[in-house]
């Protein structure tokens, strides 16, 4: 019989709790997960490489305080491409001391609305407060629920992001 992996996530949003425990459900017999905010080490709204420092950090840090079999941090974070802005989420697992990385699927935010996200130093939940009333659409769905009509979720970008990081270890999990 196979033990209960232990994940910690670098992280009480339960987004992401719920995202990564429903993706490790794919992949584990029994699992539980525990979510603590860390520090990420980078900027609210980290853009480019910055992201993936985050998760990383995120990661390193939540095994620090938490004894786990795997250590996840999770970043969301603005990327350019060609003009345009695509806002993506990226996963470090840290598992025996190794990092793997994946990241989640991007959507596309209005070029104005970045420029406002690094003019202002404020985050894409923070602008889109200001945009939908919502103050906790961080902690909701997300603001690509809010942009697609309810069609995509935030938690799946957590498990598209957390399911590819573990590509590299699924090989090795007998579920």
């Amino acid at each position: 019989m196979q033990k209960k992996m232990k994940i910690a996530i670098g992280s009480a949003n339960p987004n992401k709790v719920r995202g990564v425990r429903k993706a490790a459900a794919k992949l584990f017999k029994q699992i539980e997960v525990v979510g603590i905010d860390v520090e990420s080490g980078v900027s609210d709204q980290p853009f480019g490489k910055e992201t993936v420092k985050g998760a990383v950090n995120r990661a390193r840090r939540i095994v620090e305080k938490v004894k786990a079999d795997y250590g996840v941090g999770l970043e969301s974070g603005i990327f350019e491409f060609g003009g345009k802005y695509i806002d993506m989420q990226w996963c470090a697992v840290l598992h025996e001391g190794n990092v793997h990385l994946g990241c989640s699927m991007g959507f596309e935010i209005p070029p104005a609305e970045a420029k406002k996200l690094k003019k202002h130093k404020i985050t894409l939940s923070e602008l889109y407060y200001n945009i939908t009333g919502d103050k906790d659409i961080g902690i909701k769905e997300g603001v690509i629920n809010y942009l697609s009509g309810g069609v995509l979720k935030r938690s799946e970008m957590t498990q598209q992001a957390f399911l590819c990081a573990m590509v590299p270890l699924m090989k090795k999990i007998k579920k």
